[in-house]
């Protein structure tokens, strides 16, 4: 719902500039939203979860303001199911997990997102998950419903209330996480079909349950994206916070706690060691460790869980495997506790906790 373009600081620094959209950048009432909305967003203190907005300022030359934002290099949700990326279980609530933080950082900052989507979440190439388009001249988006039976990709996640036009709150930004995760999970939205089909089929509640859909998905993560989507707001969860410990207990039904894990070094973001023998490691959309960084290659190395412990070994045609400084090439590497993994330029810690610490996941990005 803008046009956005690279800038850089005086130091160097990338920086996004992000504008509003031509055909509505004349409208005085629209320009004095967006930098009053731009002023709020400024104010949310920076959270690993949330693109960061620097500050709203205003081009003289145009006449017009922007926003001046954090750079983001990684993909959204939306291009990766374009390119037919898999989202097992862990996975999605790994990402629901990392949006609900985020998102509830926008509601403690008293900001609605309003358009919460595959779109609107980017995994980045370093690791990690952000919250990106901050709900800015979010009056706009509605103006692609003009059209009658023009099918619209973000009509797919809106809200009931949305809708009928009622109040917005954190319940709406509940149910598009859980209508986001739905999609993620069994590979299509909710909702489908034209513009009049998805209205009737979410002011009504009429959606196929996530069990028929996709049997796979764990009964316990099932019922938690349907409260997501109940029809009432104040049948679904309240806040992000009770998003979140619902889908931790969901991952925790197949865990335990002394589950190890993989920790990216800098980043935080976790890949919990469970629910099967082999890790494939790789830049690939289909590893379950999935390292998005230039250096690595799609299937790049091969975690097992044998017997005697965790080995890593390299797949062949690659390279820059490493355990704690020493190349590991086809030959399995037992791993111990501590060791420090590299692929390519992207640095892992492996860890074996023991029984006092907390889950893993609990610390996922």
């Amino acid at each position: 719902m803008g046009a956005v373009y690279l800038g850089h600081t005086a130091s160097g620094e990338p920086r996004a500039l992000k504008f509003l959209a031509p055909e509505v950048s004349r409208d005085p009432a629209l320009q004095q939203r967006f930098e009053r909305e731009g002023q709020s967003l400024e104010k949310v203190p920076p959270h690993p979860n949330v693109v960061r907005v620097y500050g709203v300022h205003r081009d003289e030359l145009l006449d017009q303001p922007y926003l001046l934002m954090e750079v983001l290099e990684g993909r959204s949700l939306e291009e990766l199911l374009r390119s037919g990326a898999q989202f097992d279980p862990s996975r999605a609530i790994q990402i629901g997990i990392s949006a609900a933080r985020g998102l509830g950082a926008l509601h403690q900052a008293g900001l609605i997102h309003r358009d919460v989507k595959p779109g609107n979440l980017v995994e980045l190439s370093r690791g990690g998950l952000k919250v990106v388009d901050l709900g800015l001249a979010k009056d706009l988006f509605l103006s692609g419903l003009t059209q009658p039976d023009r099918v619209v990709g973000t009509i797919t996640y809106m809200a009931p209330e949305q809708w009928r036009g009622g109040e917005v709150g954190p319940a709406t930004d509940v149910f598009g996480l859980g209508a986001t995760l739905y999609h993620l999970l069994c590979g299509a939205p909710p909702f489908r079909g034209d513009i009049s089909t998805i209205q009737r089929a979410c002011t009504s509640g009429a959606w196929d349950p996530l069990s028929a859909r996709a049997p796979h998905v764990p009964a316990a993560l099932a019922q938690v994206v349907e409260r997501m989507l109940a029809l009432d707001p104040s049948e679904r969860y309240p806040r992000m916070d009770s998003v979140i410990r619902a889908l931790v207990e969901a991952l925790g039904g197949g865990e335990s706690r002394g589950d190890p894990y993989l920790v990216l070094v800098g980043g935080g973001r976790r890949w919990v060691l469970s629910g099967s023998r082999h890790f494939g490691i790789g830049s690939a959309a289909d590893q379950p460790v999935r390292l998005e960084d230039p250096s690595v290659a799609p299937r790049h190395a091969r975690l097992s869980h044998k017997q005697r412990g965790f080995v890593l070994r390299g797949l062949r045609d690659t390279s820059g495997t490493w355990v704690s400084e020493e190349p590991v090439g086809e030959q399995p590497r037992l791993l111990t506790d501590g060791d420090l993994l590299r692929f390519g330029a992207v640095e892992l810690r492996f860890v074996l906790p023991d029984g006092d610490r907390p889950p893993a996941y609990l610390s996922d990005v």
